[in-house]
């Protein structure tokens, strides 16, 4: 992962600025070790993801990116900027800046899935909503992940951890059994209720 500052955040594909390395440490994160990144100039900083993260996650949809952030110390807070960017091969997909920060460690959670605010190709009042379509196309060619990491004017350094990609909750085994047993109780409910001559 790298700190990198997109030159274009409000269009379909970021173009990478320039890249800095972050610090790993094994210590200070929630709990265990992160990476952190210290603002280098007075523009702001995403988080790349690696490779790992990118090319097909269809899987993903429906289910969530996740991780836990801190930024500080506080002085003007940057505004109008995603706090996460999915970019594919022709759109990205952008969550609206809501997010409260602090120096301590919060854990994100952002659902792959239409809604929560999820715009397409731009970000702001006049975006438009990203479609379950919209999410199928980027996540089936995941080109790029960017997670803010200044959410601060000034000295600040944001520190990142426990990042994770899931898949869509999928009912045990059990529950189907459960699932189809109810639904042939309701069926055949439905036949006797029905029956003529009855």
């Amino acid at each position: 992962v790298a700190g990198s500052h997109p030159s274009n955040p409000g269009g379909p594909s970021p173009a990478s600025g320039t890249t800095y390395s972050v610090v790993y440490s094994a210590t200070g994160g929630n709990p265990g070790g992160n990476i952190s990144e210290s603002d280098q100039d007075t523009g702001f900083f995403y988080f790349r993801a690696p490779a790992k993260f990118l090319g097909d996650q269809s899987a993903a949809l429906g289910g969530t990116l996740s991780f836990d952030l801190a930024d500080g110390p506080v002085t003007f807070r940057n505004g109008d900027l995603s706090p996460l960017m999915l970019v594919g091969a022709t759109e990205a997909i952008y969550w609206p800046d809501n997010t409260a920060i602090s120096a301590s460690f919060k854990t994100f959670s952002f659902t792959l899935a239409p809604g929560n605010g999820a715009t397409v190709n731009n970000q702001g009042g006049n975006a438009a909503a990203a479609n379950a379509a919209d999410f199928s196309a980027v996540l089936s060619n995941l080109k790029a992940v960017y997670i803010l990491g200044d959410y601060y004017n000034g000295g600040d350094t944001a520190q990142l951890d426990n990042v994770t990609l899931s898949t869509a909750a999928v009912p045990e085994p059990s529950t189907w059994g459960l699932i189809l047993g109810g639904l042939g109780a309701l069926s055949l409910l439905g036949r006797r209720q029905s029956a003529p001559g009855a």
